[in-house]
C-alpha cells in the first residue's frame, strides 16, 4: 500500500507538470492507458479499440490509447483508484462500481429504473446526467466522457427460478455495489459480493448458487459452463461510464480534447449497437450451450424491488429517482 501511495504521489506531481503547472507547454505526444474488466471480445472492448483508433487518427498519432482489457490492470476498484491516482489514465466501469467513489452514480444500476436503452440515453444526455457526473469530477477528479450501454442484466442459476419465492436462501453473487446487494435481499436471496474475476470458479464449486449479468458477459466469461438456467429477469440495464483523469484531460490542447470527446461519442454509438446485436444473437447461443431459458414472473421481481429506492434516498437525493423514471 505504501508503495502504491508513493507511486501515486509521484504521478500526481508529474501530472501537475503535465497539465502545465510548471509553466511548460504540454507534451507533443501522449499515451493514455485505458483499462477495464471485460473480456477482450466483449462489445465494449471492440468499441474501445475503435475509440483508440479514432483518437490516433484524429490527433495525427499525437495521442495514442493503449487498451488493457480483461482486468489486466486489476479489478474494478483497483482501476478506479488507479485512474484517480494516475497509474492509468482511463477506465470503463459500471455505474455501480464507480459508485464506491461517487455514491450518487449508484442510481444507474437501480433495478427497473430504465424502461429501455433509449430512456437511459435520453436521461444521461440531459441535465440529470450532468448532475450525476458532477460529483465524480469535483470530488475525485474524474471526467465521464460518455456512458456505454453495458447490457441488460439477467439471472443465471443452478436450479429453475420463476419468482422471488424460488430465491429464498439462494446465494447470489453480486458486484460490490450497495444497490445490487439491496436488490438481492429484496428477493430473499443471500447476496455474496465478489469481483467478477473470482466468479467462474465460485459457480463451478457451488460457493454461490447463481449470478446476474448481461448475456454478452455471461457468454464472454463462459458462465454457461457452470450454470444450467438463464432466467430473463431483465432487472437492471447497466450504463458504464467511460472515464478519464481530469488532470490529464486538462493537460491536452483544446484540439486533442475535442478529438477524444468526439471519439468517445462515436465509440458509445458503436458499443450500443454491438451490445444490442449481441444480446439478440447470443440468446440462441445460450440454448445451444445447453442452458434452459426461463421467462419468469418479471412483475413479481419488480414488485419485490420496490423497497430498494427508498433505502437510498438520502444518498441520491429526494426526487432524483422520480425525475428519472418520469422522463419521457
Amino acid at each position: 500500500m505504501r508503495k502504491v501511495m508513493i507511486v501515486g504521489l509521484c504521478l500526481f506531481v508529474a501530472g501537475i507538470v503535465f497539465a502545465g503547472g510548471s509553466g511548460e507547454a504540454a507534451p507533443e505526444s501522449v499515451n493514455l492507458r485505458y483499462g477495464n474488466s471485460y473480456p477482450p471480445d466483449h462489445p465494449s472492448n471492440i468499441a474501445s479499440a475503435k475509440f483508440a483508433d479514432l483518437v490516433k487518427e484524429r490527433t495525427g498519432g499525437k495521442v495514442t490509447v493503449s487498451l488493457f482489457p480483461g482486468g489486466q490492470l486489476g479489478g474494478d476498484r483497483d482501476q478506479a483508484e488507479g485512474t484517480i491516482m494516475g497509474t492509468q489514465e482511463m477506465v470503463l466501469i459500471g455505474t455501480g462500481g464507480i459508485s464506491q467513489f461517487s455514491p450518487i452514480l449508484g442510481i444507474g444500476e437501480c433495478p427497473f429504473i430504465w424502461r429501455d436503452v433509449e430512456h437511459m440515453g435520453k436521461v444521461l444526455d440531459s441535465d440529470v446526467g450532468k448532475e450525476l457526473t458532477a460529483d465524480l469530477l469535483k470530488t475525485r477528479g474524474l471526467r465521464i466522457l460518455e456512458f456505454f450501454y453495458y447490457g441488460t442484466r439477467h439471472l443465471t442459476a443452478n436450479k429453475p427460478v420463476r419468482s422471488p419465492a424460488d430465491m429464498q436462501g439462494f446465494k447470489l453473487r453480486t458486484p460490490q455495489v450497495p444497490v445490487l446487494v439491496a436488490m438481492a435481499k429484496s428477493w430473499g436471496a443471500e447476496p455474496t459480493p465478489m469481483d467478477i474475476s473470482e466468479l467462474y470458479l465460485s459457480l463451478k464449486t457451488n460457493v454461490v448458487d447463481g449470478q446476474e449479468n448481461p448475456i454478452p458477459t455471461i457468454d464472454g466469461f463462459k458462465f454457461y459452463e457452470a450454470q444450467g438456467y438463464l432466467i430473463l429477469t431483465g432487472h437492471v440495464r447497466t450504463p458504464s461510464p467511460l472515464i478519464i483523469n481530469e488532470r490529464v484531460f486538462q493537460g491536452l490542447s483544446g484540439e486533442y480534447q475535442g478529438a477524444i470527446t468526439a471519439s468517445a461519442r462515436d465509440a458509445r454509438n458503436l458499443n450500443d449497437t454491438l451490445t444490442i446485436e449481441a444480446e439478440n444473437k447470443l440468446l440462441d447461443a445460450m440454448k445451444n450451450f445447453g442452458m434452459q431459458i426461463i421467462e419468469p414472473d418479471v412483475e413479481a421481481f419488480r414488485k419485490a424491488t420496490g423497497v430498494v429506492p427508498p433505502q437510498f434516498e438520502s444518498v441520491w437525493g429526494k426526487d432524483l429517482y422520480e425525475r428519472i423514471v418520469n422522463t419521457r
